[in-house]
Order: structure tokens, then C-alpha cells, then sequence
């Protein structure tokens, strides 16, 4: 076997949880499942996880199965829960189930959900979502009925199904796509993963730095070796969830048209949940389009386009012709080496992969055959893509389009904007420091009374030193100064803390910046927000959102916010403790994608002004509305209130780009406040302290980035429309200061400062 001739170039990426410690401890609810999996296991595994893993306990009669087959990445993991009766009961029984996610450095979660069995009932099933903590290395799960908690006689072990985690030697693993394909078996991605880096070459070290790349045996020098995508996953039609929360920490969902058809006629539910999460940011790879794309009418009917014109649409939209929402790929983006590559300037004899270097001639020549000789783009692109909300789907012409060629999936991945890392979708990480947090704070609240401690401080040394010993020493009672100054010292304290109470409030206070992209067509609305908090008092029943709403904190530091949080799914999910704290400001990201009937009816004008007669039923008062009709023209209004009806004035392009970019650019986030800032926790801000200079807004404490908001969705999106020339014809873009479908999680919450953007299609 060849030496490893290679030299490290990069830091790696520490092992949070260091050596991992299985877990099996009695605690207070009394069942403990402990989740943990070697790295050597984890490679083993790879890409493997076709049924995923199961255990089983039982107890009190009642068999109970946990299935766990998602792989590790954030977002809402679904454990499928199936619970069976050994003996049929006569009477109705539930089953609580609370699993408990224990991380380092991020706390723990645990999630509660109820399991409804019948009387006579054969076999009841559930599913569990549970969101994803970013270095999550232990579950328990603790099963109770009628509030008793249901032992058993010994631990029972879940093996996981991670494909891969943070460890030494794997430094960036966001760069593999969590890949879902529908079906019962997995295809051959080994191309897929040569272009995207996941595989072993000779003269590269056994272990590597690629994780699901460790062979059965080392390559022979000068060869590559590329097994399955780490991170991918098979699953059969009827096991898909019909949830669409529950696909949110997955990249990418493969299927065909024929399977995306049987799915609408069969399981309508889940053909609905694709959808909703694609157009909340997702990836769709649809096969079988057909040589001739003669099957791109189906599939645009199955993502919800209209086979008739909606009422207040177009007329002429009927008579469209099918595909023509799809576009052709770049040829410009065929061919660009992967990222991962760096070839040393003006050399072939060196070159730099993830984080090592080597200028060993086998993997040289190795690298180079491949990665600068690649073949000549086709003449005809093998796919189409299409934007669907803030998603993308992507039609392959070809009915098994694998293994196919890497160039072609890396057109692929080039074509749909690098849409491959959560982290960058959302622009932000539950693991690593977020310092765009420090952008969008609630104004006014939270900060040290600054001013006021001085003129107090100046008072109290004037008042307590000279002023009350001249007045003791006239009075004859200096031996009181071991009463006076106590007092006052408690006395200006009380003061101080009182100011912070009355100034800061005990309610809730929210500030929210929110993108809605509405098509009127499909029937369709999504919703990225990012909510700002200030709690004064922490609300008694926590946080309640919809089940269709994605909920994801958003912390500076992950390590400071550290701390156990609650939530309980009954008829949504509710997040009943440590998810708001008390005088610390807390932000979350949430994602709704839904079905609606929102939207504005816009007709042309029945007066000769040649305007446009405009009726909103957005839910919202619009202060501002620029609107381009299909034949090019724009129009304008302001002040629209909620189910009014208004007359929109013709507007020169220029004027209403120029005025929308005035609106978007006064309201982009912007660090206020210089100097220093600090997390905490606990009342008051007394907690563990992370301190943040505006020199390194982009960093902590040094130049490289963290994660920056800037890749998110939402803010590209709207970093678009303020350097747009111009609106695609049949749009509306309105502008609110009123949340126009955001659930901001209690019902008594004070906004401030809020600025949202619908921007519709009609």
C-alpha cells in the first residue's frame, strides 16, 4: 500500500462531542433508548438506509416500534411510531411518547406526542417530528399512559442512521446533499458522487477525508474509486410522509413523473407535501420527461398548474402552451470543476482537495484525467428547470438517469443556483456562531440603561459621599454612615433594576421581516419570516405554531443559547419551555407553505383613466402596491386596506423600480449599534456572556465568515427584486407593515418595526 504523501492545509472542523459515551441511565420518566453510532459505523452504513433501523419495546400490553431512517441535518426528523395491542383491548387507550434529544453544546429537546389506540384496534401508527440539534449524539424515549410512566425491565438500544457526522478529518460535510429517492431501492449515484468529492483515490489516506468513501480495500495507485452519495436514502412511495415538515432537513427529493402520478392519485396528501415543501425552498429532480419533453404538460399539472383559468386571471393564460415554465440550462455552467478542487496557480504537479494537498503523480494524473478533461456539452441540455416558490424542480429527460455522467450532475447543480447546503438555503447554522443576529434586534429594548447608570452613579457618589457625611457630621450622627451607605447603595440598585423593568416592559415585543411569494395560478403561498423577540416575561403557555409551519431558532451563539427546551405536538406543535427566554433577545426563523385563496383581484379599469381597478383580499392594508401587468405596463397605489377596493394610476418603469428600491433599501437590517454586544441568558442578562465586536461583523473575533443571511432564500430574493430593471409581467409586489400570514407564536405580542413583502403572481 502506497504512503500517504499528503499534508494538511486547513484546520479541521473539531469533534464536539469528543469521544462519544453510551448512554443508559435511569432517569426521572424511566425508558432510555440511546442513539449512537461509531464513525466506523456511520461509513459502513453510507448511503444504505433503504429500511432504516427499528427497535421495539414491550410493555403493558402494547407493542411499540420506533423507526428512525432520516439522516442527520437540521430541520424536523420524523421517527414513525407503531404501536400494537398483543391482546385486542376493549377500552380506548393512548400512549404518550416523549423522545428526548440530548446535544452537546446545545442542551436538550424533548418532544412529547400522543399515540390515539381504539378499542379492538389491530395497530395504531404516528409520526414524531423532532427538530434536529446539530451535534444530537443520545435520544431516550420515555412511554407513559394517563400520566404513569411505563417500565420496563432493562434499556432498550436504537441503533442510528446517520450517515455521517462532525468528527476530525470531515470538515465540510454540507457539501453532500441529503438525497431522498422514492422507490424501494437505491440507484447507483456513484458519479453523482465523484462530482461532488465523496470518494477515495490511491495515494489518499484509507480513512480520508471523505466521509462514506472508505472502500473495502485501498484503490490502486492512480485510480478513483466513488461509491454511493453519503447521506442519500431510499424509501417506498406508501412510507413517504405526508407531512411536509418532515422532508425540511432533506436537500433533494428524486422521483419520476409516472411516481409523482400514481402519488397525486393515490396518496394525494403526500404528492401535496412535496409540493408544499418545494416551493418552500426545496430541490425536485423529476425523471422520466420523456426525449421530446412531451411529458412536461403532466408534470406542470402536477405541480399544481391550472388546467382551467382561475377567476381574476388571465384569459388568455388557458391557451398557454405547456412547458413553457421550464428553461434550458447555461451552457456556460457545463463543465466548472467542483469547488473542492484547487489546482495550485500555474502547476499541474500539486493540487488541493477539501483540506489536504498532494503532489503525489497518481492522484494528479488521477484528478487531472477527469476534472480538466471533461467532454464537450451535449447539443441538447438532458433536463429542464423551473422555479416553483422559493424551490426548483428539475425535469431529466431520461427515464434512469443513472448512474450518468458527473459533468452532467454538476450542470445540474450549478443550474439550480448551489442550492445543495441547508446552511446556505437558510443562511444560517444551528451549530456554528450567526453574526448577522446582531442586525435585526428589536429597537429600544434590552440594552443597558447606559446613560442613566452614569447620571445615577454621579448622584449616588455626590449623595452618599461629601452630601451625607457633611449632613451626619452637622447632625452629630456620623456613626450612622454604616446605615446610610448600605441603604443607599440597595436603594440605587433598586432603582436601576426598576428602570430596566418599567423601560423593557413584561409583555412581548416583536419586530419581523417577512417575504410571501403568493401564485394566484397554483393556489399557492409561502412564507419565510424571521422574528425578533423581546419577553419582558416569558409567556406562560409558551409558543404555539400550525403544523405546517417550520420553526427554526436562530442564535448567535449556539453554545450561549445552550439550555433544555420542551415542545409538544397536539393540535400543532407547541413549544412549551426554553424557547423564549426572559429578557434576552431570542429570533427564529419560520417557513409556512400552504394552499390559499389570498391574493388581489386586478381587472382593467371601467372608467376611461386607462388604471386598473384593484380588490384586496391580501388579509393586510398594502401602504404600498406596484404592479406589471402581462402586456408590460405598470401601475401603482398606495394605502390599500384590507378588502378594499382601489383604482391603481399608471407609473413609468423606471419610477417604480426607483420607488421599490428606496422602500427595500431603507429597510434592510443594519447593526445599530457599535462596539461591543453580548448574548446572555437567564433574567436581567446574567448567564454565560459571548461578546461581539461591530469591527468583525462578519466573523467572530476574526475575518472568515460564519454563516452569512445574505445566501438565504429570502434575502437573495429580495436582494433581486433591489437590483431588478424590472418585474416579470403578471406580477404585484405589495408592501405591509402588518404581518400578512406569519404565526408569531402567542396571541398578545406587541410588533415594532416590521416590514414585509408579497410579491404575487396572478
Amino acid at each position: 500500500m502506497r504512503a500517504y504523501s499528503g499534508r494538511k492545509t486547513k484546520s479541521t472542523v473539531a469533534d464536539r462531542g469528543g469521544a462519544m459515551k453510551q448512554m443508559i441511565a435511569a432517569g426521572r420518566f424511566g425508558i432510555f433508548l440511546a442513539c449512537l453510532l461509531s464513525p466506523a459505523a456511520a461509513f459502513a452504513q453510507g448511503s444504505e438506509l433503504v429500511n432504516g433501523s427499528t427497535t421495539s419495546v414491550t410493555v403493558q400490553g402494547l407493542r411499540v416500534e420506533l423507526t428512525n431512517v432520516w439522516p442527520e441535518n437540521p430541520g424536523y426528523r420524523p421517527f414513525r411510531v407503531r404501536v400494537t395491542p398483543v391482546v385486542p383491548s376493549t377500552d380506548d387507550r393512548e400512549l404518550t411518547i416523549v423522545i428526548e434529544a440530548t446535544d452537546y453544546p446545545a442542551g436538550t429537546l424533548s418532544v412529547q406526542s400522543v399515540i390515539a389506540v381504539p378499542a379492538g384496534a389491530a395497530m395504531a401508527r404516528g409520526t414524531i417530528s423532532v427538530p434536529m440539534m446539530p451535534y444530537a449524539r443520545d435520544y431516550s424515549v420515555t412511554l407513559l399512559e394517563e400520566g404513569i410512566v411505563l417500565k420496563t425491565q432493562q434499556p432498550v438500544m436504537i441503533p442510528d442512521t446517520r450517515g455521517y457526522r462532525y468528527w476530525p478529518g470531515q470538515t465540510q460535510p454540507d457539501r453532500f446533499p441529503r438525497v431522498l429517492f422514492a422507490g424501494d431501492q437505491l440507484p447507483d449515484t456513484g458519479s453523482l458522487s465523484k462530482y461532488l468529492g465523496a470518494w477515495t483515490a490511491g495515494g489518499m489516506p484509507s480513512s480520508g477525508y471523505f466521509p462514506g468513501a472508505n472502500p473495502p480495500s485501498q484503490p490502486a495507485s492512480g485510480s478513483i474509486v466513488a461509491p454511493q452519495l453519503p447521506g442519500a436514502m431510499a424509501m417506498p412511495l406508501d412510507d413517504l410522509p405526508s407531512r411536509w415538515l418532515d422532508y425540511t432537513c432533506l436537500d433533494v427529493v428524486c422521483l419520476s413523473v409516472d411516481q409523482l402520478a400514481d402519488l397525486s392519485a393515490r396518496r394525494p396528501e403526500v404528492a401535496r407535501a412535496l409540493r408544499d415543501w418545494t416551493q418552500a425552498g426545496g430541490t425536485l429532480w423529476v425523471f422520466g420527461a420523456g426525449d421530446a419533453w412531451e411529458h412536461l404538460s403532466k408534470l406542470d399539472v402536477l405541480l399544481g398548474e391550472p388546467k382551467a383559468n382561475p377567476p381574476g386571471g388571465r384569459p388568455e393564460a388557458a391557451e398557454l402552451p405547456r412547458g413553457s415554465n421550464w428553461a434550458k440550462p447555461a451552457v456556460k455552467q457545463f463543465g466548472r470543476c467542483p469547488d473542492w478542487i484547487t489546482w495550485s496557480p500555474g502547476s499541474t504537479s500539486e493540487v488541493t482537495v477539501g483540506e489536504y494537498t498532494y503532489d503525489d503523480k497518481a492522484v494528479i494524473d488521477a484528478l487531472w484525467d477527469w476534472s480538466r478533461q471533461k467532454p464537450t456539452a451535449p447539443a441538447e441540455p438532458p433536463f429542464r428547470t423551473r422555479d416553483l416558490g422559493f424551490g426548483q424542480v428539475v425535469a431529466l429527460a431520461a427515464v434512469d438517469p443513472f448512474p450518468g455522467d458527473p459533468w452532467q450532475w454538476g450542470w445540474i447543480f450549478e443550474s439550480t443556483s448551489r442550492r445543495g447546503s441547508w446552511a446556505a438555503r437558510h443562511g444560517c447554522s444551528p451549530g456554528e456562531e450567526n453574526p448577522d443576529f446582531w442586525n435585526f434586534l428589536v429597537p429600544g429594548v434590552g440594552l443597558a440603561p447606559v446613560t442613566e447608570f452614569r447620571i445615577l452613579i454621579s448622584l449616588f457618589v455626590l449623595v452618599i459621599g461629601p452630601v451625607n457625611y457633611f449632613l451626619l457630621r452637622r447632625w452629630k450622627r456620623l456613626h450612622l454612615l454604616v446605615l446610610t451607605i448600605p441603604a443607599g447603595a440597595m436603594l440605587v440598585t433598586g432603582a436601576l433594576f426598576g428602570y430596566a423593568l418599567i423601560a423593557d416592559g413584561l409583555g412581548v415585543k416583536l419586530r419581523a421581516r417577512s417575504l410571501t411569494l403568493i401564485d394566484q395560478r397554483r393556489r399557492d403561498e409561502v412564507c419565510w419570516a424571521r422574528l425578533s423577540y423581546y419577553a419582558g416575561m416569558s409567556p406562560s403557555g409558551g409558543l404555539t405554531f400550525s403544523d405546517e409551519t417550520a420553526v427554526i431558532p436562530y442564535a448567535a451563539d449556539p453554545e450561549s443559547a445552550a439550555g433544555s427546551r420542551r415542545m409538544a405536538w397536539d393540535d400543532g406543535q407547541r413549544l412549551t419551555h426554553g424557547w423564549l427566554p426572559a429578557r434576552t433577545p431570542t429570533q427564529l426563523f419560520t417557513i409556512r407553505s400552504r394552499a390559499t385563496e389570498r391574493g388581489l383581484t386586478i381587472e382593467p379599469a371601467t372608467d376611461a383613466t386607462g388604471g386598473l381597478d384593484v380588490v384586496n383580499q391580501l388579509g393586510v392594508p398594502v401602504e404600498t402596491l406596484v404592479i406589471r401587468t402581462h402586456d408590460g405596463d405598470y401601475f401603482w397605489d398606495t394605502n390599500l386596506a384590507e378588502k378594499d377596493a382601489g383604482a391603481a394610476r399608471t407609473i413609468k418603469r423606471a419610477d417604480a423600480i426607483g420607488l421599490l428600491r428606496k422602500i427595500l433599501s431603507d429597510h434592510q437590517p443594519s447593526f445599530a449599534v457599535t462596539g461591543n454586544r453580548t448574548t446572555s441568558g437567564g433574567m436581567f442578562g446574567f448567564g454565560q456572556h459571548r461578546y461581539y465586536s461591530r469591527h468583525y461583523q462578519y466573523g467572530w473575533g476574526g475575518p472568515g465568515p460564519s454563516q452569512s443571511l445574505d445566501t438565504s432564500l429570502m434575502e437573495n430574493t429580495l436582494r433581486t427584486l433591489l437590483s431588478s430593471v424590472d418585474l416579470k409581467p403578471g406580477t404585484y409586489v405589495a408592501i405591509c407593515s402588518r404581518r400578512p400570514d406569519i404565526e408569531p407564536g402567542t396571541p398578545r405580542v406587541e410588533e415594532e418595526d416590521c416590514f414585509h413583502v408579497i410579491i404575487g403572481e396572478w
